[in-house]
């Protein structure tokens, strides 16, 4: 049971980081519509949500493939528990 808890939790925080990196997409690409440079986008949103974008990257290969796998945990826990939580998966 305490390693189930755990890897619910896991995937409940990885969600969320996922979600958090959606929604920072959504909003670079409307900056950029409006005519903010990215680069200037980077440095204002980097001084209120550095938490969310780390300074290193790694190949996207394996968190990808992690990122998915969560998200679809997290949406069939949404559907067993009857959650709306509108996960795009």
């Amino acid at each position: 049971m305490g390693s189930q808890i755990g890897a619910l939790i896991g995937d409940v925080y990885n969600c969320a980081g996922y979600r958090i990196q959606m929604v920072l997409a959504e909003v670079f690409s409307m900056g950029m519509k409006a005519g903010v440079e990215p680069p200037k986008q980077c440095t204002l949103v980097h001084r209120r949500y550095d938490r969310f974008l780390p300074n290193k990257y790694a190949p996207p290969r394996f968190a990808l493939k992690l990122g998915h796998k969560d998200m679809r945990l997290a949406t069939e826990l949404c559907r067993e528990l009857g959650v709306q939580c509108g996960l795009p998966i």
